[in-house]
């Protein structure tokens, strides 16, 4: 993403509000970035992200208590016959 040009209002912005719209250009760059990132990776990567972040989110006890179903597992059919762990919350934790 290209920085925008000085908008007529920029030479009246304190440089806090510089320093604010700055910040929003950077991240609204990186997160176009990560969701480009994001979709050009395999389904399995996906998969994977999702389950890292329910994990950080608070479900299951630990990150192996949440298991991949795709079809790559090995030693399980392609029909599913292993059930996934169930997702339950963990009581909630202080956001930092």
């Amino acid at each position: 993403m290209e920085p925008t040009a000085n908008t007529p209002g920029d030479e009246h912005e304190s440089p806090q509000e510089r320093i604010e719209r700055a910040i929003m250009e950077l991240n609204e760059c990186v997160s176009a970035e990560l969701l480009d990132l994001i979709h050009q990776a395999s389904p399995q990567f996906f998969e994977s992200l999702v389950l890292d972040l329910l994990h950080t989110m608070g479900y299951g006890t630990s990150r192996s208590d949440l298991q991949r179903i795709g079809l790559e597992q090995a030693g399980s059919s392609a029909q599913g016959s292993e059930s996934p762990a169930v997702l339950s919350p963990r009581p909630s934790r202080p956001h930092r």
